[in-house]
């Protein structure tokens, strides 16, 4: 449930009228739909016209819409050893649904980014690219992705340590992102993200603290890792920018969330080093019930219309 703008319950939320609506506006020519609304995310608005070209019945769209996503949590459990840790994991990503009416098109645009870091560890950087491409076309937040895919793509054809062009990269986006931010509002004055920029400055703490013995657990044992358990760590913490954007603007949040199923493979592989090492793996639990928890607590709580606050409840 979701707390609506009259603090009536209703399933959903704001955003999730809003789907509703683009659902049942979308008739005519494919052209005519293309520049309707979202021009920009052509595959959203194009599943949106076939499905109307059927049906009127927008519960029909979302039938189709978690089919998808449920298969692609399919493809994300192969990226773990059929234990106990892919059924908590698992778990702890199905709780994306909990939020995914109001948030529909970034949550399946996140579902779908698990081909992209199943290419990138299988050292098909061609196939991420173009994966990264289509995501953004549902939703514009995956362009994140391409900065992501540069990290090992870079590495790759750089042919430095892996470690090196992790740390290098970090300092620069950073640096990058505090001069990135100081344009952003010249940059969105005149058009609808605007109302963005009114939002409160947030920043996950929770979250911030995760990244920060993420990082710790690299830069200590990187040496000993496997590729996939090294390439999984870079891969995440190549979301360190996100983290300056977010204090300035909550709504990049949107753009973490692409993180959460890297983390929770990451735990994975660090509770087998751990275990082989005998080395407490307490943490680790810790982290993954502190995930499971804050998520669920902001879908009761029905926080989802508050952008601020959200950002400070859940583990973004």
């Amino acid at each position: 449930r979701v707390i609506n703008s009259d603090d009536s319950i209703n399933i959903g939320g704001t955003d999730s009228f809003a789907y509703m609506s683009q659902f049942m506006d979308s008739t005519g020519t494919i052209i005519e739909q293309l520049s309707r609304f979202y021009g920009w995310e052509p595959l959203h608005s194009i599943s949106l016209w076939i499905v109307r070209s059927f049906t009127d019945n927008y519960t029909v769209y979302l039938v189709l819409y978690y089919i998808c996503m449920s298969l692609f949590l399919i493809k994300y459990a192969k990226m773990f050893t059929l234990n106990k840790r892919w059924i908590i994991a698992t778990f702890a990503l199905m709780c994306f649904f909990l939020e995914s009416f109001n948030t529909q098109r970034n949550t399946f645009a996140v579902f779908a980014a698990f081909f992209v870091y199943d290419a990138l560890i299988k050292k098909k950087y061609l196939k991420a690219l173009f994966i990264s491409l289509l995501i953004t076309c549902i939703h514009f937040s995956g362009v994140i992705l391409f900065f992501v895919c540069g990290i090992l793509i870079f590495a790759k054809h750089s042919r430095l340590d892996l470690k090196i062009v992790t740390f290098f990269y970090v300092i620069f986006s950073v640096v990058v992102s505090f001069v990135v931010v100081q344009f952003i509002p010249f940059l969105i004055k005149n058009n609808r993200l605007n109302y963005y920029s009114e939002n409160e400055m947030n920043i996950s703490i929770p979250m911030l603290l995760t990244f920060m013995f993420v990082v710790m657990v690299f830069v200590l044992f990187c040496n000993d890792f496997d590729y996939n358990t090294n390439a999984c760590s870079s891969l995440y913490i190549s979301f360190a920018p996100m983290f300056i954007f977010q204090f300035y603007y909550s709504i990049t949040y949107r753009m973490m969330l692409y993180s959460i199923p890297l983390l929770y493979v990451l735990l994975s592989y660090y509770k087998d080093y751990f275990r082989n090492k005998n080395v407490s793996y307490f943490i680790l639990y810790f982290i993954c019930t502190m995930l499971i928890l804050f998520r669920i607590t902001v879908f009761i709580l029905g926080k989802n219309r508050d952008i601020g606050l959200y950002c400070n409840v859940f583990f973004s």
